[in-house]
């Protein structure tokens, strides 16, 4: 088609150049970078924003751009000239034209990926928190912590402590959690090892506790949901940890006292009775329940079911006798049978013996030759007179012998005398008077005899 006049040429469209004069239609489409308005004739305008330039900072131009578009939300430009924007870098977030990330931080409570548009847009599910800005992804997502709850979404802390009679280990997203309801639908954080519920049986939960709490010993817990024990342990029964009822029987959380024992109120464990005495009966609630020793046995520990054993032999068990040798028949004396009750049971030791040692089950031994032995003699040469002597002038006293044995008639001896032998012939005109022989003999007279 043939032109008369210049009036009669068009402007070169928008988002095109026209380079050279004649032409029938535009050079071609403005260059990436750069936004052309009408009557273009450089691909790459330079500052005349009348007719087009480079793309202003917050704004893209894609090859034959008319207007500069400006950068979508998640992204951003902070140079001139750009053909596409920059995507938000993890982070932060970029609203719509921004020329800068910078200004816009992630916020606590909030995480912001790669590409994040706006402040609120990721964050943090219930059951966890963020106390920190400037957080990248979902990992920087805290779980809720032991014993507490996150409620909500975009937390900087925890809402607030588990109830009482409740507990919450981790990730719990509300104050009395259960693990089948305790998850988002929104997203997978709650990990499979997630565990929170109503104290069970056995257990209690005070306000904020992380995971039940066994119940303590010497008290039970007899339903779930509890912040405190029910109560103290029954007397005549023991409670361990854990235990659900008062009286518990099954020898793990408890059980009746067993024989030997007793068990008052709020008993951890049984109660031994003490060295001395035993019990025979279970379900024992106090200490008079344990019965001494009786006399003439011992109870050498504790928590006997029965006496030990008969006292031994040299020994005696007055009432309560916990060591079977604490009470010695002593020196002087012997026990020669078990089961002595007192002291007065012990016998002296018998005429012509002697009993060195306390505990004796028979007499040490004979007394020796020209001693005599009284009852009680506690050496085998006693001179003290109480429980013996030399044996007397006149006489003679064989080893072991109870009594001194007189001299025959005609004869004397001195103290001390061991044997028969020892008995000496009146002599030298001298004669032993009267019926005892002396130690000297008396004077006599010649041709006479003493009858």
């Amino acid at each position: 088609m043939l032109l008369s006049t210049a009036s009669e040429c068009l402007p070169c469209p928008s988002g095109h150049f026209c380079g050279v004069s004649g032409l029938a239609a535009p050079s071609a489409p403005c260059s990436p970078g750069y936004f052309c308005l009408v009557a273009v004739s450089s691909p790459t305008p330079t500052g005349h924003s009348e007719k087009g330039g480079p793309c202003p900072r917050g704004h893209f131009c894609p090859r034959g751009t008319s207007l500069s578009q400006p950068c979508p939300a998640g992204s951003y430009s902070n140079l001139t000239g750009q053909a596409s924007c920059f995507p938000c870098p993890a982070g932060y977030y970029c609203p719509e034209s921004v020329s800068t990330y910078h200004e816009h931080p992630c916020p606590a409570g909030f995480f912001c990926p790669r590409g994040t548009k706006y402040a609120t847009q990721f964050p943090c599910p219930r059951g966890y928190y963020n106390p920190d800005p400037l957080t990248q992804s979902l990992d920087s997502c805290l779980p809720c912590p032991p014993g507490h709850y996150c409620g909500q979404e975009n937390l900087t802390q925890a809402s607030g402590p588990c109830d009482a009679g409740w507990f919450c280990v981790s990730t719990a997203w509300t104050a009395r959690p259960f693990d089948l309801d305790n998850y988002t639908s929104t997203n997978c954080l709650c990990p499979a090892a997630a565990t929170a519920g109503k104290c069970p049986a056995g257990s209690f939960c005070p306000e904020g506790s992380p995971e039940p709490r066994p119940c303590l010993p010497g008290s039970f817990c007899a339903t779930s949901g509890l912040s405190t024990p029910s109560g103290p342990c029954q007397a005549g029964y023991f409670c361990a940890e854990g235990a659900v009822s008062p009286a518990p029987r099954d020898g793990l959380t408890g059980a009746p006292c067993p024989p030997g024992t007793f068990c008052p109120a709020a008993s951890p464990r049984p109660v031994q009775c003490p060295a001395g005495s035993f019990s025979s009966l279970p379900e024992q609630t106090v200490p008079s329940a344990c019965q001494a020793c009786p006399r003439g046995f011992y109870c050498k520990e504790p928590g006997l079911q029965a006496p030990c054993g008969q006292c031994p032999a040299g020994y005696y068990c007055p009432l309560g006798t916990a060591v079977a040798t604490h009470h010695s028949c002593p020196v002087g004396t012997y026990g020669p049978r078990k089961g002595l009750r007192s002291i007065t049971e012990c016998l002296l030791c018998p005429a012509g013996k002697f009993c060195a040692l306390a505990g004796l089950a028979a007499p040490t031994g004979d007394c020796a030759a020209g001693h005599w032995c009284k009852g009680g003699a506690t050496s085998k040469d006693p001179a003290d007179g109480a429980r013996g002597l030399l044996c007397p002038a006149g006489h003679y006293c064989l080893e072991g012998a109870s009594v001194p044995a007189r001299c025959p008639p005609g004869t004397w001896s001195e103290e001390g005398n061991q044997t028969p032998e020892g008995c000496q012939d009146c002599y030298g005109g001298r004669l032993c008077s009267g019926s005892h022989p002396s130690i000297w003999p008396a004077p006599g007279h010649p041709g006479f005899l003493l009858p």
